[in-house]
Order: C-alpha cells, then structure tokens, then sequence
C-alpha cells in the first residue's frame, strides 16, 4: 500500500469491482479509466493548486471529480450537495475558487476569474474540509496528501482492510468520516457501496444482504436507528465488520451491538477521530470492547496520545492537519504537513492499560447554584438510562433536556437527575421534541442549542 489511493498505478493494478450503486458497477480498470480521461478534461484548464468547489452526491460521478483533482493536483473543497445557498455565497466570497463544479452530470463545470495570475496554493494542500462543527462555515480544514494517505493506511492496517471487502457507505462524502470510508476501501482495492438508504428505508436491509455487504459504518444515531429498526433480529451472513465513530454511543447499546457481534462473528469497532486528524484517532479493538466501555481506546498506527496539564486529550500523528483557513489568506500557508500535534478540544482520562476515556467538552459545561456540571455527561447519562436520544444544553442557573421522540414523564427524568447528580429540580426543563436537530452526518447540531439557550 505504498501508493496513495487515487495513484493510477494502484488502480491498474487492481482487480474487482472499485464503487457500485443501486444503477451502476465500476471495476477498478473501468473507474481509472473515467478518473484518468476526466483528469485530462481539467488538466486543459491549467488549474493545478487552485480551488474548486466540489459538491458531493452519493454518486459515481462525484468520485471520479475527488479523485481527478488529486491525481491532478486542484484542491477540492468538498461540500454537501444540498448546501444553502446563503452558505454557498459566503463561501464563494471568502474564498474565491478558480473552479465549481455543478451538479447536473460529469461535465457541469463553471470556470471562474477570481484568482490572481500564476498564483497557485502549496503544493502539498490537498483537499478541504468543513470543520465537523460548522457545515457551510468559513472555517476549513486544510489536508495534505500526505495526511489522506497515511490516515488511510492507518485504518487499513487496524481495520484489516482488503481486497474481498464490500463496504455499505451511506455517510456523506464531504464528512471526513464518510470520506474516509471511500478512501480507506479504495487504498485496500476493495469495493465501496454507495447509498442513500437509511435503516429507516424500507429496502435497507435487502440492500445489505441482497450485496453481500460486509462492512457498515455509522455515527451514534445510526446505530440508534439500527436498534429501532430490529438489527438485532435481522440475519446478515456476509457482514463481518461494523465500525462507530462520529459522537459517544450509549454504553448500553455498545454493550448490545458488542454482544450481538460476538454471536454473529462480526467485529465491531468504537473508533474516536475528527476532521482536523483526517479522520481517525483512536479506537478499541474489539476483543477488548467488552473490558473497555465507554473508551475510545488506543491511538491509530503511527499516531500518539497524551493529556495536557489541565486535561486535554492532546493527539499526534501524520494525519494531523495542515491547519485552519478562516480566509483566502490562510490558504497561502506554506506549512508543510510533518508529524504535528492537535488541541482535540475534549476533556479525557487515561487508565492503567492506556485506554482513554472521554469526559466532556472545554466549553460544554454550565453552573448551577455554584456548582460546575457536565453537559457531555448528563446527556450520555440520560441515555443511557432510558435508551433515548436527548440532546443537554442550557446556560448557568438553567438546564435544559431536549428529549426525542419519547413517552418518559417529565418528572421522571428530574427525579434522576436530582438523584444521580443532586441537581435541585427548579434548574432543570423538560421539553419534548419529534425530532433532534442534526446535521447532514447525523451527529446532533449543538451549535443551534447553544446559540438558542447558552447565553453565548
């Protein structure tokens, strides 16, 4: 795996079918020959090191287009297909792309004059990337091709990638999760399913059994999903892989889809990451889940993990990024992408075998009558108790519980929480929601609960 994979010689090297959807299979020879005569296509508009806005549908297309601009060298910023566009517009301001591209079929482009001549970007900045936070935000991720190889040798190697793997991703492809699923299949040289089926779809489970699918990936609500569709009565005999990531899974559902791995045979994997490492960070094996809840276990291949003075999980690896852009400015940033170092922003603990525990967030906390209390906490608490999904919010002197979709009694969850944390009831309010707002990856949009309720 010493080539990167969106090389071309990996590609003709490689037997087997590389991305198949619903309509349409591509082997590895049939996708290098459409990546290589589309990188030809864009190669006439010498736009080598500059930016292109690059929305991503779950769609052959929008692959060839990813892996055309890294073979020929244009960094894409990868954005939702559906972005509003208020964002968009921002983003257009900001950023100045020389190209976007559109999204009614391979050859919808639209070349753009905003770029200085002869001025071109580092030539080790790769792609670009919302920051997990902030969909549609101004503040972007800067990748290397370094960091998008290593990251994907890293998961190939713990996750035992190779080439009989058929991968179901659902995930977006502009989430580095959904991203990475895409890159890590295709450096193995195994095959990827694209999707847009949900277990709430009501083919998805003939879809994984109907394609022999033998790996799954999914955020918390993913596998909250799987839990209220009937995973755990569904047969799947082809399925050997199931890999969590993207948000804390309740310890009692790890404890119910670690149980039913082991009765089916099926690995499955709690991983820990974010964007600003590529995409991975850390994760349990699964031999070891069972004696590890609620960890996000052991640094990736290549990579490190140590707490700061004030208990910051401190991560270093190859697959940390090249930095931040918040402006056309920042993207000039020559830095090269060596082995560095990430403020990961969460509060974590270690135990004697070197597994880390997640605590909270730096900022996810609030006071009430002078005391300190987690956010991240009561709300795993919550749901882990009651199997709900809740979303913990507020700001001092006021908690706020957003319950999704649930029967449970106010009084009830208050109860609990006086007992469990002996937080006096008059701070603590109880709403009922249909549905939790999320964004596009499926992870819960603290951002609007913050904005709306925290003061900030």
């Amino acid at each position: 795996m010493k080539l990167p994979f969106w090389s071309s010689d990996l590609f003709e090297s490689t037997e087997g079918f590389a991305l198949v959807t619903k309509d349409v299979s591509l082997t590895y020879f049939e996708l290098n020959h459409m990546v290589s005569e589309y990188a030809a296509h864009l190669a006439k508009f010498d736009l080598k090191n500059q930016v292109a806005f690059l929305p991503m549908k779950m769609n052959i297309f929008s692959v060839v287009r990813y892996l055309a601009c890294l073979r020929e060298s244009i960094v894409p910023l990868l954005l939702p297909s559906d972005l509003d566009e208020s964002l968009m517009q921002n983003l257009y301001e900001v950023y100045k792309p020389a190209l976007s591209f559109g999204l009614d079929g391979l050859y919808d482009t639209e070349l753009h004059s905003m770029r200085a001549p002869n001025v071109a970007l580092p030539k080790n900045l790769a792609i670009l990337l919302n920051t997990s936070g902030s969909t549609g935000s101004a503040k972007l991720v800067k990748l290397s091709h370094y960091n998008l190889h290593q990251n994907a040798k890293a998961i190939c190697d713990y996750l035992k990638i190779d080439s009989r793997d058929k991968a179901h991703c659902s995930l977006p492809l502009s989430y580095s999760y959904g991203l990475s699923v895409l890159n890590t299949h295709l450096q193995a040289g195994a095959c990827v399913y694209l999707s847009d089926l949900t277990p709430f779809s009501e083919n998805y489970y003939d879809e994984l059994i109907g394609e022999n699918i033998t790996s799954m990936s999914g955020v918390p609500f993913f596998y909250q999903m799987l839990f209220r569709t009937g995973f755990f009565e569904k047969d799947i005999p082809s399925l050997k892989v199931m890999t969590q990531a993207g948000g804390k899974l309740g310890d009692n559902l790890v404890r119910k889809f670690s149980e039913y791995a082991g009765l089916h045979n099926i690995k499955f994997f709690v991983m820990y990451g974010q964007t600003e490492a590529t995409a991975r960070i850390s994760y349990v094996p699964p031999e070891m889940l069972d004696h590890k809840i609620g960890s996000i276990g052991i640094p990736i291949p290549g990579g490190k993990l140590r707490l700061s003075s004030d208990g910051e999980l401190i991560y270093s690896g190859p697959n940390v990024m090249m930095g931040y852009a918040e402006s056309n400015a920042d993207l000039f940033n020559a830095e090269e992408s060596q082995i560095g170092s990430l403020s990961t922003g969460d509060l974590a603990r270690a135990d004697a075998d070197g597994y880390y525990y997640i605590t909270g967030r730096l900022k996810r906390f609030v006071k009430l009558a002078g005391s300190r209390y987690g956010l991240d906490e009561i709300e795993t608490f919550l749901e882990d108790e009651f199997e709900i999904s809740c979303v913990v919010a507020g700001k001092d002197d006021k908690l706020m519980i957003f319950l999704e979709a649930t029967t449970l009694v106010d009084n009830l969850i208050v109860t609990k929480l006086q007992d469990k944390f002996l937080i006096n009831r008059s701070f603590i309010k109880v709403l009922s929601v249909d549905q939790l707002v999320r964004k596009a990856n499926g992870k819960k949009d603290y951002a609007s609960y913050r904005d709306k309720y925290s003061g900030n």
